[in-house]
């Protein structure tokens, strides 16, 4: 080898040296940085920001202006820490690069198709800025970093995806590591915490007996567990008159009733019985191992002599009563809903016998339910499917007899053809909020009759339709009725008819619904005149047009002269008042006779002229019975 080879030989070996050096003082470097950001993490007190501590490490590695810390959650991925507090709380587009960031591979937008912005917040992050992604778990969920320049800068080098690989390994191994070495204290505190919110799930907060949570998982654990030739007792206990307790002595004694209330079936329980408050001031206690019903009628009668009895409230000695209902299984139910709802049925028909009375559910009380709960279903589908009409019974005026009005009333037309009365259904109705749909569904009916009855009978002819008392006094839905007739063009010659009671003990009535009804033209009736126990000074600020006298009034008037005095004073009333009268009930020829020839009953209404009818059949009964009828009465 000559000189000249030799010298570019060694001059070719001191670059190679020189760059394997530079290499190695970067590789240096990096590692240095790495290990300086780690050991940041490892040493960072519990009150700081962890993520803010990784943000500060990447900052000595890479150049960057935003970054992201984002967890995975599905179909999206959600930022929970970042420089940019903006930016905390938007979901990220798990786009196909994501998916494999989420895997353990870093990346580099490299290309201008390579990440995905932000869902509903591109101006937040634009799709031109240089972004790298590094993967990282935290706990046991999949997560990410992602580093973004401003648009316009250098993107982000393969070289910085190697390094980033780095980093997010020993943050990740960081994080892990912090969360698993959590202190002592914070552990333990962590654990109270579980035990006092486990606690409150299934207990009640006032009294500390068991929930409707407890209850449930104790039934059913119970039921699991019942050896064959046992019993399980589900006790319905009710407080009778609670509500006048917590309204003469205050909530404050009410309280004090529930504890002990609460108190006393805790001492009546066994270990292994459960009691529990499902609301209000109704317990219930579940006695395993019932041996039989005598067993069973021991333990209630024990039960029952503890709660009733006197308790002293806010000094104040007060008796106190309760109804009890009692499910047994297998007997009345082998599920916890099938108990529970046997029990509270069996409560309310104790109840309804007296208060103090103890109330086996029965096969009788089985059948009473079943029928009960099909009614209901068949109530709702009813309400969905429009099966409500209206029923025409005519109102005939006693001077002439002939027809000025009609009252309606709710028919339910089953899909087979059957028509069920309001007797049948209106009571069920009201318990499950369904009577304002009723009422609407047969107003609606009503209205749309009026087009064939006037062809018939005139256009003066009225509709009455029957208003609830809790309907008169809810002015939300008495504006949506109100609206409704007033958009017909009939409101003049609709009345609508509610009891004495209803409009007396209604004040939302008088102060909000009257002058709605007044502004409408739309009459009113004051219904069952004579039943209720209105003030005869209230009655008379009522803005009414009718007064309905009580069929108990009318029925055999001609031979009962005591109804006859009642109804020569209920006369000079409704004269006074400028009202209306009109006689409900009659039935018959002898008393239609004396209140045309005896009284001044401006119109009557009664089985004798007709049964309420469909619209057909009104409109076709007009032909024949009135002039039959005048010629009777003579």
């Amino acid at each position: 080898m000559d000189d000249l080879q030799s010298i570019s030989f060694l001059r070719e070996t001191l670059q190679t040296l020189q760059q394997e050096n530079e290499l190695l003082r970067a590789q240096a470097y990096e590692s240095k940085l790495l290990f300086s950001g780690l050991h940041s993490l490892l040493a960072l007190d519990d009150g700081i920001d962890p993520f803010q501590v990784v943000f500060s490490s990447l900052r000595d590695v890479f150049d960057f202006e935003t970054a992201c810390a984002l967890v995975d959650e599905g179909e999206e991925m959600e930022c929970i820490a970042t420089t940019s507090s903006p930016l905390v709380g938007t979901r990220w587009i798990k786009s196909r690069m994501m998916r494999k960031v989420l895997n353990g591979r870093a990346r580099a937008k490299l290309e201008r198709y390579g990440r995905t912005p932000i869902t509903n917040h591109p101006e937040l992050v634009s799709a031109d800025q240089p972004a790298m992604f590094l993967p990282i778990r935290l706990e046991a969920r999949r997560g990410a970093i992602v580093l973004l320049r401003d648009p316009g800068k250098v993107g982000f080098t393969r070289d910085d995806v190697v390094m980033g690989q780095r980093f997010a390994l020993l943050a990740s191994h960081a994080l892990g590591i912090r969360r698993h070495h959590l202190s002592l204290s914070e552990n333990l505190r962590l654990q109270e915490l579980t035990r006092i919110l486990e606690y409150r799930a299934l207990h009640d907060d006032l009294t500390g007996v068991g929930n409707r949570a407890r209850l449930k998982q104790y039934v059913t654990s119970a039921l699991a567990a019942r050896e064959e030739d046992e019993r399980l007792a589900l006790i319905f206990v009710d407080i009778d008159r609670f509500k006048r307790i917590n309204d003469y002595f205050g909530h404050e004694a009410g309280d004090m009733l529930l504890k002990a209330i609460a108190e006393r079936l805790s001492a009546e329980a066994g270990e292994k019985d459960c009691v529990s408050r499902m609301s209000g001031d109704e317990f219930i206690i579940a006695l395993s191992g019932v041996k039989d019903m005598q067993h069973a009628q021991d333990r209630l009668k024990r039960i029952r002599n503890a709660l009733c009895g006197t308790y002293l409230l806010l000094g104040n000695r007060v008796d106190v009563t309760v109804s009890i209902g009692v499910s047994l299984c297998p007997e009345n139910g082998e599920t916890y809903a099938d108990l529970r709802r046997n029990a509270d049925y069996a409560m309310y028909r104790s109840k309804a016998e007296r208060h103090g009375a103890v109330v086996f559910f029965s096969q009788e009380m089985g059948r009473a339910l079943y029928s009960s709960m099909q009614l209901e279903r068949l109530l709702r589908e009813a309400v969905e499917n429009k099966a409500f009409e209206a029923a025409l019974q005519p109102k005939v005026r006693i001077s002439d007899y002939r027809v000025t009005g009609f009252e309606a009333l709710a028919r339910w037309r089953e899909d087979d053809g059957t028509v069920r009365s309001p007797g049948e259904f209106i009571r069920a109705a009201s318990e499950l909020g369904l009577l304002n749909h009723i009422t609407m569904a047969v107003t609606e009916d009503a209205l749309a009759t009026f087009d064939r009855l006037d062809e018939r009978f005139g256009n003066m002819t009225t509709i009455s339709i029957n208003i609830a008392g809790i309907q008169a006094n809810d002015p939300v839905f008495m504006s949506e009725l109100v609206a409704m007739v007033v958009a017909s063009g009939r409101a003049r010659r609709i009345v609508l008819e509610l009891t004495e009671d209803a409009m007396v003990q209604a004040p939302q009535f008088r102060a909000l619904v009257q002058p709605m009804l007044s502004a409408a033209g739309i009459r009113l009736a004051i219904d069952d005149f004579g039943t209720g126990y209105s003030s005869l000074s209230v009655i008379a600020e009522l803005e009414a047009h009718e007064l309905k006298i009580d069929r108990t009034f009318i029925t055999n008037i001609h031979e009962n002269p005591v109804n006859q005095r009642i109804l020569r004073a209920i006369e000079r009333l409704a004269q006074s008042m400028n009202l209306e009268i009109v006689a409900e009930g009659v039935e018959k020829l002898e008393e239609l006779t004396y209140l045309a020839r005896e009284t001044s009953v401006d119109t009557v209404q009664g089985y004798y002229f007709s049964r309420p009818m469909s619209v057909p059949q009104a409109i076709e009964w007009q032909g024949t019975e009135l002039p039959q009828i005048a010629a009777e009465v003579g």
